[in-house]
């Protein structure tokens, strides 16, 4: 609410206004119905207390219930002011949405009826603060058609506001799905969490399950159908902040690419947990398990597309950047498996935890201090069908971290390295009979073109 200060002198002299003087008076919405519902019923919903805060000032904040608040009005709409569908959060000022404290949190998650929406889209730059909350089951909306992309962020799409999520998990929620590449390339989802393009913090909080979307699979395409990126988070900006404490990400998978008749398969998406494009980031005490980039798709030429790097982290850099890796753990993660080809076949991903790759001329500095990495697996070479061992390929390199190219810089000091393997080499069959091919990549910790 704003209001024009007026001043009272304690002589009883004249009130004096000053003009173009506001205050801001922050607002604090309790939620009352745990049903999805825009009404004069003398309750107040999840959806009308965001409105509410969308057209007030101030960082206001919404508390829920230990309950579970399920979307449910007019399902499958893509419009952009809370109507109905995902949550439209339009404050400019931010929002700070919060359950109860303690064990018990509030649940946001879809109604059994209500497919193809995500969960929450911030439609402002404005932050949000997520608290004490569960965000589960959101689907971002699948391409509309031959040609389009897949929705991105399944729980959580931001422009360039910040956002904070203090003790939330994140779980089965997943990007849209590519369409069709008949006459132009398509993509899967980005981000099968959260995709954001502004600052990230996330404490204590969990990540499970979340997937970024698929290139087209129903059938093979004309063209590339290319899939989403980043299984939980794709942090797309190239200066962003972030900082991860506390936090557990968990079988969390990169889409995989589709296939094509006529073209290269599409590319497996990278980073099974997290896409880094930018700026700095930290991460401390957390750990890293069973999260897979993407396989790539079928070819239908002999050139076949590499795996896709990173089964935890790809960490990419369009302008100078660092990453700071400090007491966390890398367990069971996979780089992606390459696409298959008719007369070819596809190097396997790199980096079964961490793939490291900048843009040329652009320094990345990666730090990593007392860490342990155990059995991660760098991708799979794929297997030609039809041809001969000329055309094989060599399995991925790095099974726990691969760094590639000049301006990648990696330090590690104090960390443990167990039982992390290459990729497996392609070979090819003609019937029955089949015939030893590539190699297998190189194994643990590699470093191409870099200083150790």
């Amino acid at each position: 609410m704003l209001r024009r200060l007026v001043v009272v002198s304690s002589l009883l002299l004249p009130t004096i206004v000053l003009a173009g003087v506001s205050e801001v008076t922050a607002l604090s919405i309790v939620v009352t119905t745990t049903a999805d519902t825009v009404a004069s019923d003398g309750v107040t919903s999840l959806r009308e207390a965001i409105s509410q805060a969308d057209a007030s000032g101030g960082v206001d904040t919404i508390t829920l219930a230990e309950a579970t608040y399920a979307l449910s009005l007019s399902c499958g709409t893509d419009e952009d002011s809370n109507a109905g569908g995902d949550l439209d959060i339009g404050s400019s000022d931010g929002l700070v949405i919060e359950g109860p404290s303690g064990s018990s949190l509030a649940t946001i998650t879809l109604d059994a009826g209500c497919t193809d929406e995500r969960l929450i889209d911030v439609v402002t730059t404005g932050a949000l603060t997520l608290r004490n909350l569960v965000l589960d089951g959101g689907r971002a909306m699948d391409a509309a058609g031959a040609d389009t992309d897949g929705d991105d962020g399944g729980a959580v799409q931001l422009r360039t506001g910040p956002l904070t999520a203090e003790y939330v998990t994140f779980s089965d929620n997943i990007a849209g799905d590519g369409g069709e590449a008949a006459t132009d390339a398509t993509l899967g989802g980005y981000g099968g969490a959260i995709y954001t393009s502004g600052n990230l913090t996330l404490t204590s909080c969990v990540f499970t399950s979340n997937a970024a979307g698929d290139g087209f699979l129903a059938a093979a395409s004309a063209l590339e159908s290319y899939a989403g990126s980043g299984g939980a988070i794709y942090a797309q900006g190239s200066a962003s902040t972030i900082e991860i404490t506390n936090t557990t990400f968990s079988d969390n998978t990169a889409g995989d690419g589709g296939d094509s008749s006529g073209a290269w398969g599409g590319s497996g998406g990278e980073g099974g947990a997290l896409v880094f494009t930018g700026g700095s980031m930290s991460i401390t005490d957390s750990s890293f398990e069973r999260n897979a980039a993407g396989a790539g798709g079928a070819s239908g030429t002999a050139s076949v597309r590499a795996g896709a790097i990173g089964g935890a982290l790809a960490l990419h850099a369009a302008t100078t950047s660092t990453v700071t890796i400090t007491t966390s753990n890398f367990l069971s993660n996979s780089a992606g498996a390459a696409g298959s080809g008719v007369d070819g076949a596809g190097r396997g991903g790199n980096g079964g935890a961490i793939g490291i790759v900048p843009t040329s001329s652009v320094s990345l500095l990666v730090t990593v201090d007392r860490a342990t990495f155990q059995s991660n697996v760098a991708g799979d070479a794929s297997q030609i069908q039809t041809s001969s061992s000329a055309g094989t390929q060599t399995g991925g390199s790095g099974g726990a971290i691969h760094a590639q190219g000049p301006d990648a810089s990696l330090a590690v000091t104090d960390s443990i390295f167990l039982f992390n393997t290459a990729g497996t080499g392609s070979s090819y069959s003609s019937g029955p009979a089949a015939m030893s091919g590539g190699s297998g990549g190189t194994s643990g910790l590699f470093l191409e073109l870099n200083a150790f």
